[in-house]
């Protein structure tokens, strides 16, 4: 049994981002869902301990090229957006979030949605938000 077992590791980490980078990446997760029928943002739970969880949002869109449809991975963009801290945690892309006692992908989700919608008249459930 020994060496079966890695251990899990954040290999990388932004925890400041530009002013700049805010408004590219604000304008480009607009642009997403102006141009997405479907609202709904599914996440990822890559691991966690404590209060502290590694969560990846992904879109589904459709490729304009090939037609199918694709995943989109928006952890940079999330984590840019909010001001949480964007990892790579396991060679995967998340969004580290700290927390309990709530379900934390609809935290995100919500956060961002009232971010880019507002909170007047109910904007803030604009997204919706799914667990893969």
């Amino acid at each position: 049994m020994k060496g079966r077992y890695k251990t899990m590791t954040v290999s990388y980490r932004v925890s400041k981002f530009k002013k700049e980078d805010r408004e590219t990446e604000t304008k480009h997760l607009k642009d997403i869902f102006r141009a997405s029928t479907d609202k709904t943002v599914f996440t990822v739970l890559r691991g966690g301990s404590g209060s502290a969880y590694y969560i990846s949002p992904i879109v589904m869109r459709r490729d304009k090229y090939s037609k199918t449809i694709q995943p989109l991975s928006l952890s940079y963009a999330f984590a840019c957006v909010l001001g949480y801290p964007f990892v790579v945690y396991n060679g995967m892309n998340a969004v580290k979030i700290t927390g309990g006692g709530e379900d934390m992908g609809f935290r995100l989700v919500y956060n961002l949605s009232a971010k880019l919608y507002g909170y007047e008249n109910k904007k803030a459930y604009t997204l919706q938000q799914r667990w893969l």
